[in-house]
């Protein structure tokens, strides 16, 4: 199945992928009125990153709602066609690719800004960072995946440089030690990916997108129609008060978080240890928080940084139209999915009884590393 989001007119290096093929979903979305079907697009390492929604499940903080989470596509460009055809109630894919389905004609609206802040980051060899993005030009950045094309295009463009002067190399999932063996001058990371690769031996230095940009992390969005429906804006204001209830589990106990996350996924538990996962989600979970400060409760959106984003991607060429954010950005859900009792979580995180090998981790140690 080719992609239904373009991939632009450059040709990128050592293209591998078998395509994009969709999982099939066990049940249609609306099947149950009281159902919220997330689809995720992660897979492997990164579905640690779906941590609020782990612990909403273990802590039973769905409540009486139905959440089932199905993996959806097996590339970042699922979710928001999953969402669209009514397959799925809730998908997450990253910003630039929900701009190009709005151009294309998909009626979706983000409803919950996960990340505070963009978590993508460039890492290069030890001493070899030059002078940032900048240093590119000229240069082989390694992707895990093709279509993360899109977003360095765009991050490139807010950066006023120019695509075509930096080479792309699809090097799979071991491009990070395709960077360590020499094989691309530089490779893109996320938010949870340094301490990762620090254990398995890869010394890297890291330039964060939110050192050089102002773009929004990662949403989940929804149909417009359920954002209108009152019965289901109901039902979406209740769900994601499970995920802020989630991450504030995860502020109080990131220890915890990380066990359960692990445990959640079978192969997390091998490819993480405690030290290990508990880094990753804390260098994840500062990307999600940001500012709270100026933010406006878990999941606030900041227009500003949707405005950026928009922008960036129009001169980047992968939207023609101007996306006005208060168009396709909503605040409506965050007052009830804030409403909860703070101090009741916080006792559910540090109640929560720890396994031996988490319980010798030493957050504040790890926390320091990075």
């Amino acid at each position: 199945m080719p992609l239904p989001l373009p991939f632009g007119r450059r040709r990128l290096l050592a293209v591998t992928g078998a395509g994009v093929a969709l999982l099939p979903l066990p049940h249609a979305a609306r099947a149950d009125a009281g159902q919220v079907r997330l689809v995720s697009p992660r897979a492997g390492a990164r579905a640690l990153a779906d941590y609020p929604y782990w612990v909403a499940r273990k802590l039973g903080y769905f409540s009486d709602i139905a959440a089932p989470l199905d993996p959806g596509a097996t590339d970042p460009t699922g979710g928001a066609r999953l969402v669209d055809r009514g397959l799925a109630d809730l998908g997450s894919p990253a910003p630039v690719l929900f701009a190009m389905g709005l151009e294309q004609g998909m009626r979706l609206v983000s409803v919950w800004q996960i990340g505070a802040t963009d978590p993508l980051s460039v890492a290069f060899r030890k001493g070899e960072a030059g002078s940032g993005l900048r240093g590119l030009t000229g240069k082989t950045l390694l992707l895990d995946h093709a279509a993360r094309k899109l977003y360095c295009d765009t991050w490139l463009a807010a950066a006023e440089m120019e695509p075509r002067t930096v080479t792309y190399a699809e090097a799979g999932p071991d491009w990070g030690q395709a960077l360590a063996q020499g094989k691309g001058d530089a490779a893109l990371a996320w938010d949870g990916l340094p301490a990762q690769w620090q254990a398995q031996g890869f010394a890297f230095d890291y330039l964060p997108a939110r050192a050089t940009t102002h773009f929004p992390g990662t949403s989940l969005l929804a149909r417009a129609s359920d954002l209108a429906d009152p019965a289901r804006r109901d039902l979406l204001g209740r769900y994601l008060r499970g995920w802020a209830m989630g991450m504030a589990f995860a502020e109080a106990n990131p220890r915890a978080a990380a066990h359960i996350a692990t445990q959640a996924t079978p192969d997390l538990a091998t490819l993480l240890p405690p030290p290990v996962a508990t880094a990753a989600l804390l260098q994840i979970a500062a990307g999600f928080r940001g500012d709270m400060d100026k933010r406006k409760g878990w999941g606030w959106h900041d227009t500003d940084q949707w405005a950026a984003l928009f922008a960036a991607a129009r001169q980047a060429g992968q939207i023609s139209l101007p996306i006005k954010p208060a168009d396709v950005v909503s605040n409506d859900l965050i007052a009830t999915a804030n409403d909860f009792t703070a101090a009741q979580v916080k006792s559910d995180a540090q109640g929560y009884v720890l396994p031996p090998d988490f319980a010798q981790v030493d957050v504040a140690a790890l926390a320091a590393q990075f």
